[in-house]
């Protein structure tokens, strides 16, 4: 330990330290507030770096043992979380084993629900691990069928056959197309579009979206295009896959 001899050592030389260290001033700064010289000031920030081990150019007070300490936490920590992936991972292989198809929310509930104290581990993490893995049941959707032709309703004869558009406005195609709606627990549902198509243009003149296969939305579909050519005169023909929606009678 440097020894403090004279009375300006004993009176200043705590106080530089505290300037220079805590308040990150420099030797100029120092000397302008002490009555000590720039010199005297360097050399006894010098002798306290060099006792505490202080790497040069940084204020960094750590002595050496308790950076040693810090990273050997940091090591520890960082071991501990990547024993705690691991063991998730190998538990989310070995119930896979069991079970293939088993999503990741309810593997994520049987972790905790088994595990949860003694390998914390977060569900956004858990999640993770899964995709990091290529480990993502992929999920079968079931298609559904939306056009039903055998209906017994009345319709129209084909129009189109041969019948090649030269502008806008001389033929509609209309359709139904389903929308999958992802739940959580790998749930889902389906919403239908109905869509109204000009042949030509290839412009969506209408649409509507619904959670059902009812009439209802092919027909606000039919009345939203419809309004586009309000006061137009047009010789138009409205084409579908004859479902039973587009035979049905609609408001």
């Amino acid at each position: 330990m440097y020894k403090l001899h004279t009375e300006k050592q004993l009176k200043y030389f705590d106080e530089v330290i505290r300037l220079h260290y805590e308040e990150g001033y420099g030797e100029d700064r120092i000397s302008q507030i002490l009555p000590i010289g720039h010199t005297t000031a360097s050399r006894w920030i010098a002798i306290f770096a060099k006792e505490k081990g202080i790497i040069s150019g940084t204020n960094d007070m750590r002595k050496p043992q308790e950076n040693t300490l810090s990273r050997v936490k940091n090591d520890d920590a960082a071991r501990a979380k990547a024993a705690r992936e691991s063991f998730a991972l190998q538990y989310i292989k070995d119930i896979r084993k069991l079970d293939p198809g088993i999503g990741g929310p309810k593997l994520w509930y049987m972790y905790k629900t088994e595990f949860g104290c003694d390998y914390p581990i977060g569900r956004d993490r858990f999640c993770r691990i899964i995709d990091e893995n290529n480990l993502k049941v992929r999920l079968r959707v079931r298609k559904p069928r939306i056009t039903v032709s055998t209906h017994g309703l009345p319709t129209y004869p084909n129009l189109i056959k041969d019948f090649i558009p030269s502008g806008a406005n001389q033929l509609w195609v209309s359709d139904i197309t389903y929308i999958v709606v992802m739940e959580e627990d790998a749930h889902y549902h389906f919403c239908y579009l109905s869509l109204i198509l000009d042949a030509y243009t290839e412009e969506i003149e209408g649409w509507s979206v619904g959670p059902t296969l009812d009439t209802t939305y092919p027909v606000e579909a039919l009345k939203m295009a419809l309004k586009r050519i309000e006061g137009k005169e047009v010789n138009l023909i409205h084409h579908s896959d004859r479902g039973c929606q587009y035979a049905s009678r609609g408001d």
